[in-house]
């Protein structure tokens, strides 16, 4: 508290929670994907960022913290809490696995993962979305999917030369007969 960085992170969260808020104003509910990608190394809260790396009790503390602030001190009843890593063929219970930041059943409603695919099933390495969705039992999400390395192109235009959308549905209906669930 009191710290200019704090000053800032609080300032953010507070806008957040305005739009939000003007969302439920007017009978909107959103699903709310707060510290997307946790374990990766891209983003501030990232749990494998360097020198800077967060770590996952400090991670799920923050989570819980602005879950709180949402939800308890703005009224925010109208979000759906999900949590989403980057997909990962580490042991999910394990740093950058899929499980080693989740905050706990009762600050989650769905779970999920983004997918960037290099053109593989890359999905099923170590059955990462299946463990996250079988070991909390919530609702499972593809939260985020593309492409990338190889069957990415270098332009839009060419994209679809390279992996196509209608490739990439393929794909997730294919995981969809093989037992994986995706409420979106």
């Amino acid at each position: 508290d009191g710290s200019e960085t704090n000053t800032v992170l609080m300032k953010q969260i507070a806008i957040e929670a305005d739009f939000l808020a003007a969302l439920k104003d007017n009978g909107v509910p959103a699903i709310w994907r707060p510290l997307h990608e946790m374990n990766g190394n891209w983003f501030w809260f990232c749990t494998a960022s360097g020198q800077h790396r967060v770590s996952a009790d400090v991670f799920v503390d923050f989570w819980k913290y602005i879950y709180n602030y949402y939800t308890v001190e703005r009224g925010l009843d109208n979000l759906l809490w999900c949590y989403s890593p980057n997909t990962s063929s580490v042991d999910p219970t394990e740093p950058g696995g899929t499980l080693y930041y989740y905050p706990g059943d009762q600050y989650v409603d769905i779970v999920g993962v983004d997918w960037y695919t290099k053109g593989a099933r890359e999905i099923k390495d170590s059955d990462n979305y299946l463990d996250l969705v079988n070991t909390t039992g919530k609702m499972g999400a593809m939260t985020e999917f593309g492409p990338n390395g190889s069957v990415k192109a270098p332009s839009a235009e060419l994209q679809p030369e390279y992996y196509s959308t209608e490739r990439l549905m393929s794909e997730l209906m294919k995981l969809r007969d093989e037992g994986y669930s995706f409420a979106y």
